[in-house]
């Protein structure tokens, strides 16, 4: 080979390695929660394995899949407190779930079949999509919005916000209150000025009503997230304790309550075991801050904000330490060689 030559490829080779870069620096070390489950939902891992039964506050990473059964339904809760859900008979998969070292993050999200529910937060800097069929919408602004994927067609109607529609005949703009169907054989689609109802509307909508209600109540400033605020604001509520500041304490939890009494060890691949609380309001608590015992009052919750990522860990033994921004605290844990995720 001559020397012009070599030089040549040795620049493309640069140029490639560069373009790599940014990829490279995505972390995908992520998770959003599964915050609500009704009759049969499974999951997979995306390791190959089979699927099998989900648990609420379950952990999703990226590569897994959710399945529903005919009576099923399930709720994907995103940091800024975006939601996905999914309706009886639908399958939707979990591509990318990534975090840009610019601090924004990546979600990719692709319907298999059924219907799903999206409800963006507009979180400036993400990029949240969702793929169905041989179409795609990147979401620009908050929206809210229906996906259905048939077996001859799909239709995306929206309620709330503007979408654009990435399909092979090109890009559709889809207003409030319009609905676009495609037909999945010759990629052809339709615009309607109107948006029908479909059965679960009333569920998606009960569900939002429950999130807005409740979520100006929450306590927001231990966390950067907001997944999960609503239902510390449904379940308990907060106090201020002389010595330890803002605490939060479930409603009826007595002085032999103890947060780790209800819940399993559950293993993700690539994660290993984490502690996934049974309590409907069981995941902020369990993921950020610290729990305290308070002489006469019992078990409640410090928050603090001091990691920028929710913890996802093994837990060594029975007895382990939690670091608060004040002072270290010891609370008791069932052991994950003792109470293992039986799915």
């Amino acid at each position: 080979m001559s020397c012009p030559n070599s030089r040549k490829l040795i620049v493309a080779c640069l140029f490639a390695l560069i373009a790599c870069l940014p990829a490279l620096a995505d972390s995908h070390v992520r998770i959003v929660r599964l915050s609500y489950i009704e009759g049969g939902v499974q999951i997979s891992h995306g390791d190959g394995g089979a699927y099998e039964k989900a648990i609420v506050n379950l952990p999703i990473t990226e590569g897994s899949k959710l399945k529903t059964s005919d009576d099923g339904r399930a709720e994907v809760e995103f940091e800024d407190g975006s939601t996905l859900r999914i309706v009886p008979d639908s399958v939707i998969e979990f591509p990318q779930l990534s975090l840009k070292d610019s601090g924004a993050k990546v979600s990719d999200m692709e319907v298999k079949s059924g219907t799903v529910y999206v409800n963006f937060a507009g979180t400036k800097d993400d990029q949240f999509s969702v793929r169905f069929g041989k179409e795609k919408i990147e979401f620009a602004h908050a929206s809210h919005l229906r996906i259905n994927l048939g077996d001859e067609d799909s239709t995306v109607a929206v309620f709330k916000g503007l979408v654009q529609v990435d399909s092979p005949s090109g890009t559709i703009d889809v207003k409030k209150k319009q609905t676009v169907s495609f037909d999945l054989d010759n990629s052809e689609f339709k615009l309607a000025k109107n948006v029908h109802e479909m059965p679960y509307d009333s569920w998606d909508d009960q569900q939002n009503e429950y999130q807005h209600r409740h979520v100006a109540k929450s306590y927001n400033s231990y966390s950067p997230y907001a997944y999960g605020t609503t239902d510390l604001a449904y379940y308990g509520n907060f106090f201020n304790a002389p010595g330890y500041g803002m605490m939060w304490q479930p409603y009826l939890a007595g002085i032999g309550w103890d947060p780790f009494m209800d819940g399993a060890w559950a293993f993700n691949p690539g994660f290993g075991f984490g502690w996934v609380s049974a309590y409907p309001w069981g995941w902020t608590p369990y993921h950020y801050g610290t729990w305290v015992f308070l002489p006469g009052r019992g078990w409640a919750w410090q928050p603090w904000y001091e990691t920028t990522q929710p913890v996802w860990e093994c837990l060594a033994g029975s007895l382990e330490t939690w670091r608060s921004s004040r002072k270290k605290h010891r609370s008791v844990e069932p052991s994950p060689s003792e109470h293992l995720c039986d799915q």
